[in-house]
Parts: C-alpha cells; structure tokens; sequence
C-alpha cells in the first residue's frame, strides 16, 4: 500500500514555495527596473554643418518666442507599497500563492477523478492463471508410456472414487459423465516431460478390477512423480481426463502436486457427497466448478490458488482458502426444491483467508423460493464481497467484521428492538422471513441486496 501523504503539510509548504518564488520574481524585476532608469553617457554622432545651422535657427526662434523651457524635470517612478503587510507578511504576495497553489491542487484533483473514472474497478480476478497454459511444460517431447494411457476402476463399495497426485509435476484434471452404458471409473491419461529420466520414476498405482468385475471394496488412482531439484530446467506434466459413472456417489480429488480442476460444463454430474483439495501451496492451483455438477455436499478448497466458477448448492456447499492466500470468485446457485409446497433450506458456508473472496448468490426465479442459511467466516484481514441482490433474501443478518458496507439492510437499533444475535434485517416489513446470514471477518466485509 502506498505511504499516506499529509496534504496539510504538503500543501503550506507549496503555497510557502510560490511565495518565496514570487517574492525573488519581485525583485529581478525591481531590479531590472531600476537599471532602465540609470543615466550613463550617450555615444552620439558628430552632427553636420547644415545641421547645426538649422538647430541654431530653431533655438532662436523659440527663444525669442518664449517657448523653451530648459528646466523640464525629470519624471519620477513612484514605487507602489504592498496594499496590506500584516507581522511582516505580504499578504497580496500570501493571497497571489494561495490561489496559485489551489488551483494546482484542484487541476490535479480534477485529473485524478478522470482517471479513477477511466479506469476499470478491480475484480478480483487480475492474475487469474489460464486454465492449462499458465502451467507450462506444453512442448515436452518425450511422453510416459509412448503416448495415452486409458485405465478403468471399479467404483468402491461406498459406491466412491478418490484420486491423488503426488510430486512436482503440474497438471490438469478434466471430469466429465461417463457413457451410460458405463459402470467403473475411466481415466484417458497423458504424462510428458523434456527429461525421460524423471518418467521413468513415475508411477500409477490402482486396484485392478476381479473377473466378475467387482473391487476389492477400495478404488483410487494414485499418480506418483518425482520430486525436481530448486534449479532444475527439467519439467514434467500431466494431463488426466476423468469419466464418472453413475453408479458412483462419492468423489475425492486430492492433489499434492500443483493442479488445474475443471468441471466439465457440458456434463451433467449427479453425486452426494464431493471433495476437492489442492494441497500444494502454489498460486498457480485453480479449480473451476460448474453449476451442472449437482452434489448434496461439495466442499472446494485450496491451500493457495484460485476457485472460480459456478457452483451448485443442492443441500450445501462450502468454499474454503483460509489455510492461505486463495482466492475464491463463485456464483452459487441453489438448485430447485425437491418438495415445491415445502421448499428444503440451503446451506452456505465460506471460510477464507488471506485472499480475496466475490461471491454472487443467484437464485433462480423459476423454481419457489428455498431458505438461505449463509455462513462466511474471514479469519486474516481480507476483504470479502457477498452479493445478494438475485437471492431474494428475506430474513436476517449477523454481523461481525473490522469494517463494513452495507446496502438496502435495516438495523435493528433503530427499530428500538432486540433480535438476540441478529443485528440487520432485509425484505418484508411485516417481519424478516427465514433467511439466515452470519458473518464474522477481522477484515473488510462488504454486504450487497
């Protein structure tokens, strides 16, 4: 942040700097005055005979007219004093600086709103890698296997799937729907590095399915890399499609190396229960959630990194960055109530950290109303930004932050009211309805309706 600069000091001590500048143009122009008026010897030519003869005649004349005055005096310069001096001060001198200096400060001024008005408000999202490019390692010519490598895993007993990555490779992982027709995990995968050496150590670790196509009740991918000395040039990456049966029901993906996740946005995933943690502690993690992935409980969280997307709240769904610096920028949006005439409550829960937090509640007005219980928790000073101007919240608000801003909430302070812990209300007159947000953050919160 940039040093705060004291304008009192800084702005007497400009007017005090034009003063003195004003006083020392004074008086080179005293001075340049006074050396005009100097009389000094004047060079002058020798006049001619017929010259002087002509003046002669002319003196005579006005002499005997009476028409010479040969005692002209010389005209004086009379010097103007300053209009007012108050403690030895030239206060025309004071006024001519003061207004000099405003005007400055008002042309800076002026420039400075035009700029602010010029320039685009941040959105959080400056810095945000690009999904695949911003991990490099795009051109590595040698390739794990000779090429793609296709695997299928039966789904657990749980009806689950995990998957984890360990080492110093970086990566994407793309999950998409499996065909219909499919019932085990399916994984197309591609390993490259410009060194084979270090392919050589990788390995793929995962049940294999039994003749009848069962597990032995566990089904994970476990992808191991090696680990890159702090110097070295050499690079390794990989690049994993993942296909989801429907006979699946609970996913984990775990990355310890550094990852992309996305969502395919053309499937239509249905699940219960997803995870999805980038552990490495990496700026260039990213997950990107779609709204077509309906899971009853999806938590994200990175460690470092980004989530940004849409995501879906079908009973409830949590953000998570507080671990360190992530940066989270969601659309959640709640999915249609599986009882119209008794619309089931949604929960929302954000824990963040040091990052940056945007998010945009959006529900969807076709399908009936479904109560808010908000949770947003900011435990290192970052700034936080929850939009709920499409929520159709109608209820109340908790609201425990370092600083805050507020629109379209009424305090229940003014009403002469206590409502237990809840400090706002918004919506109906009549009575808040049964929307429910909690905040609590050292930093800043801003709160939009």
């Amino acid at each position: 942040m940039a040093p705060r600069i004291n304008r009192g000091v800084s702005f007497f001590g400009l007017v005090g700097a034009t003063m003195a500048a004003l006083k020392l143009k004074e008086h080179f122009d005293g001075y340049n005055q006074l050396s005009t008026e100097e009389e000094g010897r004047v060079a002058l030519h020798t006049p001619s005979a017929e010259y002087n003869d002509r003046e002669a005649g002319l003196q005579t004349l006005e002499e005997e007219e009476g028409l010479l005055n040969t005692n002209i005096q010389k005209p004086v310069r009379k010097r103007h004093n300053p209009r007012c001096v108050c403690c030895g001060l030239n206060c025309g001198l004071f006024c001519k600086a003061l207004a000099i200096v405003t005007v400055l400060f008002v042309i800076i001024s002026v420039g400075k709103f035009i700029w602010w008005a010029l320039t685009p408000s941040p959105t959080g999202l400056e810095g945000k890698p690009v999904f695949s490019q911003a991990l490099g390692c795009l051109d590595a010519s040698h390739l794990y296997n000779g090429g793609e490598t296709t695997m299928s895993i039966p789904v657990g007993d749980r009806h689950d799937h995990a998957i984890a990555v360990h080492g110093d490779a970086v990566g994407t992982l793309i999950v998409t729907e499996a065909p219909s027709d499919i019932n085990e995990v399916q994984y197309k995968l591609t390993i490259q590095s410009n060194d084979q050496s270090l392919l050589d150590q990788v390995t793929l670790q995962y049940p294999a399915a039994k003749p009848d196509g069962s597990s032995d009740g566990i089904s994970r991918l476990l992808i191991s890399t090696p680990r890159l000395n702090q110097d070295s040039s050499s690079c390794i990456r990989y690049d994993v499609t993942m296909y989801i049966p429907k006979a699946l029901k609970k996913l984990h993906i775990l990355p310890h190396a550094v990852a992309h996740v996305r969502f395919d946005p053309e499937a239509h995933i249905d699940l219960e229960d997803t995870f999805v943690t980038l552990y490495q502690m990496d700026k260039r993690n990213l997950i990107e959630p779609h709204q077509n992935l309906r899971s009853t409980n999806l938590a994200l969280e990175v460690y470092r990194g980004w989530i940004v997307g849409d995501a879906a709240i079908v009973n409830e769904t949590s953000i998570t960055t507080q671990r360190g610096d992530g940066v989270a920028n969601v659309h959640v949006h709640p999915t249609a109530p599986a009882d119209p005439t008794n619309p089931e409550q949604v929960s929302l829960r954000t824990t963040t950290g040091a990052g940056r937090t945007d998010l945009y509640f959006e529900n969807d007005k076709a399908y009936p109303h479904r109560p808010i219980k908000s949770t947003h928790l900011s435990s290192r000073n970052a700034d936080v930004y929850l939009t709920y101007k499409n929520a159709e919240f109608n209820g109340n608000v908790k609201l425990d932050s370092g600083s805050h801003t507020l629109t379209s909430t009424m305090p229940y302070s003014l009403r002469g009211q206590s409502k237990g812990h809840w400090t706002y209300w918004i919506g109906d007159m009549n009575g808040p309805g049964k929307d429910e947000i909690s905040i609590n953050s050292r930093g800043w919160t801003g709160l939009y309706f």
